[in-house]
């Protein structure tokens, strides 16, 4: 615990309407995910969580929200690639984000997402690529990936993925890596248990 009598994972932003949300956005348990888009432990668990989803989505139980936490550092394009996702949400929608982070799941290059790459993937998910380019380039959702970075931060958050479960009365349960699908289901029957 901190001079607060709280622990950091008790500090995360609440949900809400702004975030990416997977999945009924009234759902009793929420797990929220710090991610980077680059990054081959979040590509993994990626899948396990559409493995929660396809179980505990299904019927409303379950709530996937999706926040960035680009580590600059070790990949030097996941903040390009979380703006784009953000410049994709913007053209598209919620429903284009998500489709974006799955082709970015599956996607394998040594070198990292381009912006060429951003741009043709872009493409097929039938966006206005000269609008899309211009969205890249700008800075206008750079304090956006900023906050999300802050507030993977404040709740304790130091490498990806890193996902946080908030149980049916508010229990907090933290899951650190790319966790099994067979690891986390026990913590995800506990929240809802609550």
């Amino acid at each position: 615990t901190d001079q607060y009598g709280t622990t950091p994972e008790n500090r995360v932003r609440a949900p809400s309407s702004t975030d990416h949300t997977y999945g009924s956005p009234n759902a009793p348990v929420k797990i929220i995910e710090f991610s980077d888009l680059e990054c081959p432990f979040c590509k993994r668990f990626h899948t396990t969580m559409h493995q929660v989803m396809d179980e505990y989505g299904a019927n409303n139980q379950v709530a996937w929200i999706y926040r960035h936490f680009p580590l600059q550092q070790l990949h030097p394009n996941a903040t390009a690639a979380a703006i784009a996702s953000e410049c994709i949400n913007e053209q598209a929608g919620n429903a284009a984000f998500w489709k974006f982070t799955d082709i970015l799941a599956t996607y394998q290059t040594r070198k990292g997402t381009s912006i060429n790459e951003l741009t043709a993937i872009a493409r097929t998910l039938k966006i206005n690529t000269k609008t899309f380019t211009s969205c890249l380039l700008s800075d206008r959702y750079t304090n956006h990936i900023n906050n999300e970075i802050q507030d993977g931060t404040t709740s304790g958050i130091y490498g990806t993925p890193t996902s946080i479960i908030i149980g049916r009365k508010g229990k907090i349960q933290l899951i650190f890596g790319s966790q099994s699908y067979s690891q986390i289901k026990p913590m995800i029957d506990s929240a809802l248990a609550e």
